[in-house]
C-alpha cells in the first residue's frame, strides 16, 4: 500500500517544489478486500491522471470531507 501511495503522490525532494498531489494515508477494509487511498489534491482530474501514470487501480475518485474526532 505505501508503495501504491508513494508512486502517486511522491515525497517532495530537497530543492524542488512540493508537489500538486499529497498522500494522506490509506484505509484498510479487510472484511471487504477495499483500500481507500487517500490524497490531497488540486483538482480531481489531477489525482486522476497521476494514479493513472503510476498503474494504481481505482473504481472511482471522489471528493471527500474530513471531520476531526475528539477524545
Amino acid at each position: 500500500m505505501k508503495e501504491a501511495l508513494s508512486r502517486v503522490a511522491p515525497l517532495p525532494v530537497s530543492g524542488r517544489p512540493a508537489d500538486e498531489v499529497e498522500s494522506a494515508g490509506c484505509i484498510l477494509i479487510p472484511s471487504d478486500g477495499m483500500a481507500l487511498f487517500l490524497f490531497r489534491g488540486a483538482s480531481e482530474d489531477l489525482v486522476r491522471e497521476r494514479s493513472e501514470n503510476a498503474e494504481v487501480p481505482f473504481d472511482r475518485i471522489v471528493e471527500s470531507i474530513y471531520v476531526g474526532f475528539t477524545e
